[in-house]
């Protein structure tokens, strides 16, 4: 570390009565990372060209789809995936009795995962429909019942920790949840002229409480679709944000939710809902539209913000939404990575974050893992100084941003004069400014000016200290301390 100047002092603490005074001395360091917060992972795919993610869990197990090297009707067959620890698993399967057709491997996708790495998603056939399914983490699968009319096709979109999954379908009157193929139908609604071919009910996540959201059509609203929350037996419409539609696609154990709304004039917004309250998140800089897709334990919301009305989520820019604030994930990157992340769909609780972008220009499932953020500590606790006034300060850097850099400022508070005129005076004593790479320890040496060696002689050799650091852009700034002692 580099030693600046120090400055000047605008009071002398030689001028104040020794008796008098009480100190307390904090350095303060401001450890600034590098810019990028995450790495990026590109998942590879299954033998074909694209892929893309949906869902990871806390054990950092991904799901999604992605194209193998086998061909129907000249286009490539998706497959469901596990990825876990550098290796993607294929999930797909032979066609399961009932579908039509031969047996083949009939196109797969995986839409969530839970703990136990099970993957709740669906399967085609030959015919173009698809099915509920449920890939279990020992590799076997079965199809999902989904209970009452309408039931040819089928989508599973969500699981918790006990296996039950929920889902919707093309015909469904209703949405579902399938505890080992028990079925739950979530609510009746009056099926209006205007439900021909659309889809009355839709579930697209489920927590470990049994709470369900997704989007119902109310034909008391004109036939618009509405974000719903089951809860307790019930299903509670949320509303929108001031527009027509609305439809809630994940939520967390403390009950926050997640979605799209519609807002006045017609735009799509993000929205987060919260005991009662549905909030805007807004869109980035420039952006018309945004979607939430999931939330984790802490709140973190990802999506994605549109630049136009009917832009493709792969036109867009991914964003993590923290602290009433929403940024493109995209300046999150190591410069010159060579992607555009387009959508992001799930958060972990660990902040590992997966979605679809595009790598070099090819659609490609990606995984951003969190660069710890540099933080800084004292290698000692006890600072020495000479009767020269010289402090010998041993920092460390640890994380994963190549340094931390900013400023140690050493300071006293001193309390001056008695009764009325008594009065507290902070002072400082000594500042040197630098960098110290990551990983490594260095030794600051600090030269005490007159008013830092009249206080410590004051003081009779100790003095009662805390280090105080403060970590900056690009995270949010955070403070930690530490009790230091400052002896001559």
């Amino acid at each position: 570390m580099r030693t600046e100047p120090l400055m000047r002092m605008a009071c002398r603490a030689s001028r104040m009565p020794a008796g008098l005074l009480a100190l307390l001395v904090a350095l303060v360091l401001t450890s600034t990372a590098s810019a990028a917060s995450y790495t990026v992972t590109d998942l590879g795919t299954l033998g074909g060209e694209t892929s893309e993610a949906t869902a990871i869990n806390n054990a950092g197990e991904v799901t999604g789809r992605a194209e193998t090297n086998l061909k129907w009707e000249g286009r490539r067959v998706n497959q469901a995936f596990r990825y876990h620890n550098g290796l993607l698993t294929d999930l797909g399967v032979t066609e399961p009795e009932g579908f039509d057709g031969g047996p083949y491997s009939s196109p797969t996708g995986g839409q969530a995962i839970n703990e136990a790495g099970d993957v709740a998603g669906w399967g085609g056939d030959i015919g173009g429909d698809v099915h509920a399914l449920l890939f279990k983490a020992d590799g076997s699968h079965e199809g999902l019942a989904c209970g009452g009319a309408g039931c040819e096709e089928s989508m599973a979109y969500g699981i918790n920790n006990a296996d039950e999954v929920v889902g919707g379908g093309q015909n469904f009157t209703l949405a579902w949840i399938n505890n080992n193929q028990n079925v739950t139908l979530l609510g009746e609604l009056p099926h209006g002229p205007c439900f021909g071919g659309l889809r009355p009910g839709q579930a697209f996540a489920i927590n470990n409480l049994g709470q369900v959201v997704g989007e119902h059509w109310w034909p008391e609203s004109g036939c618009l679709s509405h974000a719903f929350l089951y809860s307790g037996g019930t299903v509670h419409d949320l509303g929108t944000l001031g527009g027509r539609d609305s439809r809630a696609t994940a939520l967390n154990e403390g009950g926050t939710i997640v979605g799209t709304s519609e807002v006045t004039g017609g735009a799509e917004h993000a929205f987060s809902y919260h005991e009662g309250t549905m909030t805007d998140l807004g869109t980035l800089p420039e952006d018309k539209e945004s979607r939430a897709f999931a939330v984790n334990e802490s709140d973190e919301i990802v999506g994605v913000s549109v630049s136009g009305e009917i832009t493709p989520e792969l036109s867009g820019h991914a964003f993590i939404y923290r602290d009433g604030t929403m940024a493109d994930l995209n300046n999150l990157l190591p410069p010159n990575s060579g992607w555009v992340l387009a959508t992001a769909k799930g958060i972990n609780n660990s902040g590992e974050i997966v979605g679809t972008g595009l790598h070099n220009g090819v659609e490609r499932a990606f995984l951003l893992t969190p660069v710890p953020a540099a933080t800084v500590s004292l290698a000692s606790t006890t600072i020495d100084v000479t009767r020269r006034g010289q402090a010998a300060i041993m920092l460390t850097c640890s994380g994963g941003a190549p340094s931390c850099v900013g400023t140690l400022t050493l300071s006293a508070q001193s309390t001056v004069g008695r009764g009325r005129n008594k009065h507290t005076v902070t002072v400082t004593i000594g500042t040197v400014s630098g960098s110290i790479a990551s990983g490594q320890t260095a030794t600051v040496e600090l030269r005490l000016n007159a008013t830092g060696r009249a206080l410590l002689s004051a003081t009779h050799g100790t003095l009662a200290a805390s280090l105080k650091i403060v970590k900056s852009s690009p995270e949010p700034t955070q403070e930690q301390t530490a009790a230091v002692t400052l002896a001559r």
